[in-house]
């Protein structure tokens, strides 16, 4: 379930992307709330709709600008990725009441095994 709010901030650097399409630092707050609130997909998807707008004839500075903000999308995203791929997982520990109780359960298999072989000894 999204968030409100955090929709409503995404909505609100939207349209100020949208309304000040040259200026880096408002695409910059975009992409940093993006990967923050983790909705690089959602940015992504709004930049492509804003691109399929466009008119190749008259807007090719703003598609390649659109491109380069998709590329760094792309690049949050791996990096993102790339973070959470290498977090050193917690270290396997062997719980000692277990090594205790294996111990515990070779020593009376042993103790077993010892007694049934002296009383088959004293069988013949």
């Amino acid at each position: 379930m999204s968030d409100p709010v955090q929709d409503a901030v995404e909505a609100a650097l939207w349209q100020r992307v949208v309304d000040d399409f040259d200026d880096s630092a408002t695409h910059s707050a975009f992409l940093e709330h993006s990967q923050r609130s983790d909705t690089l997909v959602a940015a992504a998807t709004r930049y492509r709709r804003y691109k399929e707008r466009l008119d190749p004839e008259t807007d090719a500075e703003r598609l390649a600008a659109v491109d380069k903000r998709l590329g760094a999308i792309a690049s949050l995203a791996m990096a993102q990725l790339n973070v959470e791929r290498s977090e050193t997982p917690e270290p396997r520990r062997s719980h000692p009441v277990l090594i205790a109780l294996s111990v515990l359960i070779l020593l009376v298999s042993l103790f077993g095994l010892y007694h049934a072989m002296s009383w088959l000894g004293k069988a013949f």
